[in-house]
This record gives C-alpha cells, structure tokens and sequence, in this order.
C-alpha cells in the first residue's frame, strides 16, 4: 500500500458522517483466547428477575462517544463502508459502525438481553455462573473473601483472633435482594457489630474498601486502558492466526 492510500485510509478510519447514525461496539480477547465483545446499550423493558434489566443496543452521538474512548486512553476507528468493517474486524477494539453496516453484519448483537446491573456497570445475565446468582456464598468463595480481607473487618479492623467478641460476616456490599451477585467484588467482611449498624443496607462507599482496587466512584482510568491494550493485542493474534489459516486453505 503506497503512502497516499495509507492516508487516504487513515481519513476513512476516522471520517463521522454527521449524517449517519452510528452504534459503539468494542471488540477484545482475554488472556485465553475467548474474543468478547460489547455495545453501548439503553433499558428497553424490565428483566425477569427483580432489578434485572432488558437491554439493546441504542445509536449513539458518534463524535461524542469518540471522545469518552480518547479520554480513557483508547482508540477508535469509524466504520462506513466494506473497506473499513475489513480493517475494523481485523485490528478490533473500539468501533463506530454505521447503522446499515451495523445491523447487516451483526444482527446477532441487537437481540434485547437480559442484564443485571452492577456499580461498576452492567453485565449479561447469560454469561453468569449459577453461582453468582445464588444468595449464600460458596465456603470456597466465603473464604476467598475472608483471605483477602486478612480476616478482619474492613471498617472498624478488628480482628476475631484479636477479640473474642468478634463475629465476622461476608457480607454482599450491593444487597443480594437489589440484584446484587455473590461474588468476591460485591463481597466484603465485615463484624456483626459494623454490619448490624448499617443504615441503610446499601452503603456504596464500602466497594473502596475491598482490597484489589474493585472499580468504584473513582476509576481508575489508566488501569483500564491497559486491560483495553491488552484485549486488543489478544484479539490481534487471533485475527491474524485465522487470517494465516485463510492464506493457507486458498494454497491448498
């Protein structure tokens, strides 16, 4: 590819169609080689559980969704025609796709899903263990917690080895019965007399007390941008092994 056409796809890549509608979508890997995806999505209808949510895919403001990724220390590029879906699904990450592009290539994403909010977002319900769904703790994740905390209470400090008075509880920081999950980020020890004094229930400032930097009010905008490099770079390898494996069947 000569220099000019280099720029001239450069432009396209990143050319809005102030005309256009457009839906954000986010290609990635994790470490394992499973590719993820994800989209901006709006409440379409309620779920079928308490709390739970229905969710879709909605348009999003192009230039301004640009500029979120660029404040968070991602890339994007915009997705008009053929030629930029090609280059799109092979580098991944973040996408603007043109609505027509968008809902002809992947019709499979605009099915409603049901979702289950969290503080520190939203996720799909499908892709949930049973477990985290279930309202006790497993004994192994009860004392994942209770390890990782040093088994003392994470507000007062306290120790039960220290005070024979000490009760210490795993206790769900976003209540179970508000759709919170059982796992170890909305989990957090705490002694019977800290946990008793909670007023209200829901007390959203203990998520910055769990140990492991679990997202809270304040995120932490450079560590996501490193867990985003490193899903695209993982997405990288796996688009151009299938592109070898292309290359390959065409020699065959």
């Amino acid at each position: 590819m000569s220099d000019e056409e280099m720029v001239r796809l450069r432009d396209a890549l990143q050319f809005v169609d102030p005309d256009s509608t457009y839906f954000a979508l986010t290609f990635t890997a994790s470490d394992d080689g499973r590719i993820e995806w994800s989209m901006e999505t709006g409440l379409v209808g309620a779920g079928s559980k308490p709390y739970w949510e229905l969710r879709a895919p909605v348009p999003v403001r192009a230039e301004v969704m640009r500029r979120i990724w660029i404040d968070l220390g991602q890339t994007c590029v915009v997705v008009n025609d053929n030629e930029t879906l090609f280059y799109f699904l092979r580098l991944g990450g973040n996408g603007l796709i043109e609505e027509s592009i968008a809902k002809r290539r992947f019709p499979q994403f605009f099915d409603p899903v049901e979702c289950v909010p969290t503080w520190w977002g939203v996720r799909q319900a499908h892709t949930l263990p049973s477990k985290a769904l279930q309202h006790a703790p497993t004994r192994k994740l009860r004392m994942e917690v209770l390890r990782r905390d040093d088994f003392r209470c994470r507000s007062c400090g306290r120790r039960a080895s220290d005070y024979v008075d000490i009760e210490l509880h795993v206790h769900h920081i976003l209540p179970h019965g508000k759709g919170g999950l059982t796992e170890a980020g909305n989990l957090i020890t705490l002694c019977h007399t800290c946990h008793q004094g909670l007023d209200p229930h829901l007390e959203l400032k203990l998520f910055e007390m769990v140990p492991g930097g679990i997202p809270g009010p304040d995120v932490d905008i450079e560590r996501d941008a490193e867990d985003y490099r490193r899903g695209v770079k993982n997405y990288r390898i796996i688009s151009e092994r299938q592109i070898e494996m292309l290359r390959l069947r065409r020699k065959a």
